[in-house]
């Protein structure tokens, strides 16, 4: 398990990375990334270094962080689930806007995610 986080780490790292080469380390909500890369190195360490020290921890207390993250595990993947069956339809209709998660419009100037994401749409309907 140690391996698994220390891996998902690294991989959030390189992520976040990739997002900054491609839209400038000012893109909003992209250090995420790095918060949960260092919550998936401390998950690796306390992974390797807490059977040495799990018969000096309280019961209650580990008892009390297992229910803590399962519970919170529980709440991410029902949501996650509901965002994915609302999102299902079965309905084909037509629609005059889109919505780009992420894009943003500085001035008069779109971000590099909103020129591409509408390129690559509605590059029919894009006048340079």
């Amino acid at each position: 398990m140690t391996v698994i986080f220390g891996i998902l780490g690294i991989l959030c790292l390189i992520y976040y990375g990739v997002i900054v080469i491609y839209s400038g380390a000012g893109t909003s909500f992209s250090a995420i990334w790095i918060v949960l890369a260092l919550g998936f190195f401390i998950m690796a360490a306390v992974g390797k270094f807490y059977p040495r020290i799990r018969d000096r921890v309280p019961v209650q207390i580990e008892v009390a962080v297992i229910t803590f993250f399962s519970a919170i595990a529980f709440i991410f993947i029902v949501v996650e689930l509901l965002m994915g069956f609302s999102a299902l339809s079965f309905q084909k209709e037509s629609v005059n806007y889109v919505i780009v998660l992420g894009a943003q419009v500085r001035g008069n100037t779109i971000s590099r995610t909103l020129s591409i994401a509408c390129f690559n749409t509605f590059s029919p309907f894009i006048m340079p």
